[in-house]
């Protein structure tokens, strides 16, 4: 199984960045590799099990499934109902910390994933999805940021 993890420390509040974060559907707002997001079903998407589809700026698509989500600790879990990736059994979590004195956070994006090819190249993209959603997070909070990992 591979994995991919990015801790990135963004110079905003926690709650500002969790405000932006747990709407599940709002991702094409804010990340710049999403052109289009839409919640399947008339579903909440702040509750789990909603399903998002989103248009990739490459015009690819994925379907998301909303796992887990808890506004008090401030993280979310999300796994691939279907993909254009050659990857299998995706699960990612997203969580958001505090971090010195609270006025910024740490954010921490994970995923787990079997690829059907092994040649490396979907870890690549999917790690390089995870920096520009982190980088496009900082920059919608008008933000710097720092990828420690």
């Amino acid at each position: 199984m591979a994995s991919v993890k990015h801790t990135a420390i963004i110079d905003a509040d926690p709650q500002t960045i969790w405000h932006v974060l747990r709407k599940f559907d709002s991702i094409a707002e804010w990340h710049t590799g999403v052109a289009h997001c839409t919640v399947e079903g008339g579903k909440s998407a702040d509750i789990g099990g909603s399903i998002r589809k989103l248009t990739l700026a490459d015009g690819g698509f994925v379907r998301q499934r909303l796992l887990s989500v808890d506004n008090d600790l401030m993280e979310f879990s999300y796994g691939h109902e279907e993909s254009e990736l050659c990857i299998i059994d995706f699960l990612a979590a997203v969580k958001v910390r505090p971090e010195g004195n609270g006025s910024r956070s740490t954010v921490t994006w994970q995923a787990h994933f079997d690829m059907i090819d092994q040649d490396g190249t979907y870890h690549s993209i999917v790690s390089a999805f995870i920096i520009e959603g982190q980088q496009s997070l900082a920059s919608k909070l008008m933000a710097s940021i720092t990828i420690t990992d």
